[in-house]
Parts: structure tokens; sequence; C-alpha cells
């Protein structure tokens, strides 16, 4: 639509009255639909991860410690634990052809 618009400009000799530059209003090379990548930095701030991970870290303290009462009913129902292994594991071979 705009490119037939001015090419109809510059044949009526008005090729000046053209505006340099992107004919959609956009100032960068971004989609019509608008920005698509990073648009805050909190994602990738590590203090701002830090942070985030104390807050979960201290919301799953304070609902282990709330869940106490309902417990004990929890454990007789469960079956009991496999003992644990004894002694350190030693490397796997599997990776190897």
């Amino acid at each position: 639509e705009r490119l037939a618009e001015i090419i109809d400009l510059y044949e009526a000799g008005k090729g000046a009255t053209v505006k340099p530059g992107p004919q959609n209003g956009r100032t960068g090379s971004e989609p019509a639909s608008g920005l698509t990548t990073l648009t805050s930095e909190k994602a990738i701030l590590k203090a701002t991860r830090d942070k985030e991970a104390k807050a979960a870290a201290k919301a799953a303290r304070q609902a282990a410690a709330a869940a106490p009462a309902a417990a004990p009913a929890a454990v007789v129902s469960q079956a009991p634990a496999a003992p644990a292994a004894s002694g350190p594991v030693g490397p796997s071979k599997s990776g190897k052809p």
C-alpha cells in the first residue's frame, strides 16, 4: 500500500516529501508486533535471582513449619524407605563405546 503511494509521489515529482526511514512508524528493526526479546533484565540479573531464590526458600520453610501437625498421619501410611547405599559409588563406564 505505502509503496504504491511512494511511487506515485515520485512520479508526480514530489519524491522529496517522502520521509526517509521506516514508513510504518517503527524506529528500529523490531517486528511490527513490537519487541519480542528481553524486555526486562530481571530474569538475567544474578542479584534478582538470588533474592527470588531466598524468598522461595523462606516460603518453603514457613510452609514446612506449618505442616508438622498433618505430617505424623502421612508418615504412618508411607512404605518404609529403601536402605541407603553403603560407601561411595565408582564412576560409570556406560558412556564409553
